[in-house]
C-alpha cells in the first residue's frame, strides 16, 4: 500500500509519502509545495492543486491523510481552510481511500 499524508497551508503544503510492504514502511518522498505570497489567493490555491495533482499522477498512492483542524484561532485559518478544500477536491477526484488525522493546534 502507496499512502501519501498531507499537512495543507496556503503558503506552504507539506507532504510525505511511505510505502507499506509487509510490515516495512518505506519513505519514498517528502516535501513541500510552496506558493508565491506575491499572486493572488485564487492563483495560489490554483498552484497547489496542479502540483498535488502532479505529485499523485507520479507516485500512484492508493490512500490518503490529511491533517483536520479542531480550532481556529490564528488569523491565517481560512486560506489553510481554502487550501485542505482544494486538497480534498484533488483527493476526492482520484478515488482515495481517505483518513483524516486530528491534531491540535
Amino acid at each position: 500500500m502507496r499512502i501519501i499524508g498531507i499537512d495543507p497551508g496556503l503558503a506552504r503544503v507539506g507532504y510525505g509519502i511511505i510505502e507499506i510492504e509487509n510490515e516495512r514502511k518505506i519513505l519514498l518522498d517528502c516535501g513541500v509545495i510552496e506558493t508565491d505570497k506575491g499572486k493572488k489567493e485564487e492563483d495560489r490555491l490554483y498552484e497547489i492543486f496542479q502540483d498535488l495533482n502532479e505529485l499523485i499522477n507520479h507516485w500512484n498512492p492508493t490512500a490518503a491523510a490529511v491533517e483536520k483542524f479542531f480550532f481556529y484561532r490564528s488569523s491565517t485559518t481560512i486560506s489553510v481552510v481554502q487550501a485542505r478544500g482544494v486538497i480534498m477536491m484533488v483527493l476526492a477526484s482520484k478515488k482515495f481511500m481517505l483518513v483524516n488525522i486530528h491534531l491540535l493546534r
